[in-house]
């Protein structure tokens, strides 16, 4: 029951479901897009743009149409040209994905991709609203085909509030969390509108030399792709504290937060800055996998000033305290 003697926060990672063994990394996402990438093409009935390489002439989605031309597209398609089928989607897009949806977003290669036949250029503005389609498609489709089976808890988090960035029911199918104690911040699978992903960096307005310019329409409609890619964790942040206040939660209730299978990345870095002002005598306890998971955290805690923290190299090691007597 969660109340005022509340003490403990439990922040949940995509770490914390792949130490579950599920299939949640980026790497099974882009599996799961080569898998089933003629399918939802043809469900959304989206047309593919061809493109000829020597004699060969290959169809992108406006997926691998946007992102192939970043500057690493040459070395892609040297390194898989003997690969068939021809893959034009880099290993680094998939790695940090949600992060390369803005990094490696670039309207000059989209203007140079499409550059020789002006009559196409001017089909880029519905182009990227396809993409976008795509995009929502393949990853909230990709979200809803991961099944958790349950078993037995050998945790109690009864007095415990989880805000999960997972989209998954983990928590309730294997350590008998009830949903009104866990918050899911960017969604949940069960509910495909509610999903969010995305960058985390709040878009700017677009270089002023692309209005004046024959790509007015394109500049405009860049600039609005590049704020729906956006995860906007201001507004994520404003469903959490509408959250807790239904449940009489006061975040400076907390004396203890734990940080599990979280990688401090940039795309989440204003949810933890929120967290370190509402809960400032919190101490932090976080869970990393590698040395180098292990120095991204220390940076964010540096740049927030925390220094109430605990670090642990195992998730079982973080949560030893919730552990059931066996």
């Amino acid at each position: 029951m969660l109340n005022e003697n509340t003490k403990d926060l439990i922040l949940i990672g995509n770490g914390f479901d792949l130490w579950q063994k599920l299939p949640t990394s980026f790497s099974c996402f882009e599996k799961y897009y080569y898998a089933h990438k003629e399918e939802i093409e043809k469900k959304l009935n989206i047309a593919t743009v061809e493109i000829g390489f020597e004699n060969d002439i290959k169809k992108l989605n406006y997926i691998e149409m946007f992102y192939a031309f970043y500057p690493t597209y040459g070395a892609c398609i040297s390194e898989q040209k003997n690969i068939k089928p021809l893959i034009f989607l880099c290993k680094d897009f998939w790695n940090d994905f949600e992060n390369n949806l803005l990094s490696y977003l670039d309207l000059e290669s989209i203007i140079w991709g499409y550059g020789s036949n002006e009559e196409d250029f001017y089909l880029v503005p519905l182009a990227m609203k396809d993409l976008v389609k795509l995009l929502v498609e393949f990853f909230t489709s990709w979200i809803n085909s991961i099944t958790v089976e349950e078993k037995p808890s050998e945790y109690n988090f009864d007095n415990s509030l989880f805000i999960n960035f997972n989209y998954t029911n983990t928590l309730e199918k294997r350590f008998n969390v009830k949903p009104e104690q866990d918050f899911h911040i960017h969604g949940v699978a069960s509910d495909k509108k509610s999903i969010v992903f995305g960058h985390g960096v709040k878009p700017q307005s677009m270089p002023i030399e692309y209005f004046s310019s024959q790509f007015f329409d394109t500049a405009l409609e860049f600039e609005e792709l590049v704020s729906i890619l956006y995860k906007n964790p201001h507004m994520r942040i404003t469903a959490l504290n509408r959250f807790l206040k239904k449940k009489n939660i006061k975040l400076e209730q907390f004396e203890d937060i734990y940080a599990l299978g979280l990688s401090f990345g940039k795309s989440d870095f204003e949810y933890y800055k929120f967290l370190s002002k509402q809960c400032p005598q919190a101490k932090w306890h976080i869970s990393y996998h590698t040395n180098k998971d292990k120095q991204q955290i220390l940076k964010v805690l540096n740049k927030l000033n925390i220094t109430n923290y605990e670090l642990f190299n195992t998730i079982e090691e973080t949560i030893k305290k919730f552990k059931t007597a066996t």
